[in-house]
C-alpha cells in the first residue's frame, strides 16, 4: 500500500484545485478519482490506528 505514488493519487485533485500538476493520475482509476483516494486514505488511517503498519503515518505527508 505504501508503494503507491502519492502525487500520481492527488493529481486529479490538483487538478480541480487548479495547482500544477506534479504528476498523471492513474490511467485506469478514470472516473473513480475521489473513490480510490477516499479508500487509500481510509486504508492508511485504519493501517496506523491499528499499528499494523506504524510506518503509514509517513505516506500521510503530502
Amino acid at each position: 500500500m505504501l508503494e503507491y505514488d502519492i502525487d500520481r493519487l492527488i493529481a486529479p485533485f490538483r487538478k480541480e484545485a487548479g495547482l500544477p500538476e506534479k504528476a498523471k493520475l492513474y490511467p485506469n482509476w478514470a472516473g473513480l478519482d475521489g473513490h480510490v483516494g477516499g479508500h487509500y486514505l481510509s486504508a492508511l488511517a485504519m493501517n496506523y490506528a491499528s499499528q499494523a503498519m506504524p510506518n503509514a503515518k509517513s505516506a500521510w505527508i503530502i
